[in-house]
Parts: structure tokens; sequence; C-alpha cells
């Protein structure tokens, strides 16, 4: 029998994060500059002060902190299209929500004191507890960003838009994505606007394709 150690792993903004289980909980590991996450936002971490940011510990090196993010029970954004349509769920108003939370998350850090211009906001980075729809933000601070939140929340939007391949959530993320650049919006404002989609999706009866399809064959 071969004594090869299996290793997981999850990718992490393009690097792999080694995937570890201790004392009953599930983490994954990423190696953080020690300069990029003040001592103070190492302790809000560790503690669970910000109730929307993964829990996570450290191991202190010389010049470097391994993190460790307790992820256990959730997946990440990008995983969760695939489980949303085998349930048969409405995919536009799932990632509204889902963006709702990262607003909300991201404001919720802020007041904690964290920048989080500095920090990656991608679907990689955002982890979906998929049963209940909790949605938690992974910290991950990054060396060089010339990046407004709200250009992060922009990105994301059009990201999301190109993994659902839904066609509901397509125009709208386009309507969001044009209004953001062309007021200029700020992160409250886009919470705003997710919050009026949210309930415009959820009042308004998407046409099946198939249905579109008929009406087209008819004219």
């Amino acid at each position: 029998m071969s004594n090869k150690k299996f290793r997981s792993f999850i990718v992490i903004n393009g690097e792999e994060a080694e995937i570890i289980e201790s004392n009953g909980r599930r983490f994954f590991t990423h190696v953080i500059d020690r300069d990029l996450i003040p001592s103070f936002c190492a302790t809000v971490l560790e503690n669970c002060c910000c109730p929307y940011l993964l829990p996570m510990y450290f191991i202190h090196g010389s010049d470097k902190l391994c993190g460790y993010y307790d992820f256990g029970g959730y997946i990440q954004l990008k995983n969760a299209f695939e489980t949303w349509k085998n349930r048969r769920k409405n995919i536009a108003s799932e990632i509204v929500e889902v963006m709702i939370a990262v607003v909300r998350a991201v404001i919720s850090a802020e007041n904690h004191l964290f920048e989080y211009s500095s920090s990656v906001i991608n679907t990689d980075t955002i982890f979906i507890r998929i049963n209940t729809g909790e949605v938690k933000l992974a910290y991950i601070p990054e060396k060089e960003s010339r990046y407004l939140i709200s250009d992060k929340l922009l990105s994301l939007i059009t990201d999301t838009a190109k993994i659902a391949c839904d066609e509901q959530w397509d125009i709208y993320a386009g309507e969001m994505t044009e209004w953001i650049i062309s007021c200029n919006e700020s992160v409250s404002g886009i919470e705003k606007k997710l919050l009026e989609k949210g309930r415009e999706i959820c009042g308004y009866q998407w046409p099946q394709k198939e249905e579109l399809r008929a009406l087209d064959h008819e004219v």
C-alpha cells in the first residue's frame, strides 16, 4: 500500500491554497506578508469580532504570516452557480442576495478599521453556506491595489454574469454596471441599487426561454 499523502487544495486568486483539517475544523492556508495585516486586524480575525469575515488564526514567521482560514461548511461563490441551477433556484435573485451581503460585509469590515480597498474581492474570496445563503469574506490583502471598493464590486458583478450564463442576470448585471459607471456611485449607493433590483426581480416573473422562442416563432 502506498504511503503517499494526498493533499487537497482550493484556488485563491490564481494560487493554490492547501486545505487542512484540525480539531474538527476545516481550513485553507494562505501566506501573507506581515506588514499587510496590522496586529489589531489579526486580533479581530482571530477573535471573530467581525461576523462577515471568515475566522482565522495565524502562525508567525520572521516576515510572513501563515493564515489559516476556517471555511468549513462554506463553498466559494464560483462553485455555487452549478448548485443553484441543480436546485432550480432563480440565479439572478441568488446573485443579488450575495452581492448585498458582500457590500454589507465590506462596510462592516471597514467599521472594524479594515482597509478593504486593499483586499481581494472576487468569486474566489467570497464564501457561501449554500443551505442558508450566509456569506463570509476571506480577507486576502494585496501588496498593491489601485482600485476603489466600488471598482472591485463593479468587476465582481461583471464576473458573476460571465460565470452564471443566466439570461436574466446578464441583463440586470449590464444595467447595474452601466449605472455604477455613469453615476460614479458610492458603495452605499450600490447597496441601495442592489436592494432595488432584488425587489424588482422578486416582483417580476421572468419568462422561460421556451416561451420566448414560441413568441419569436409567432412573430
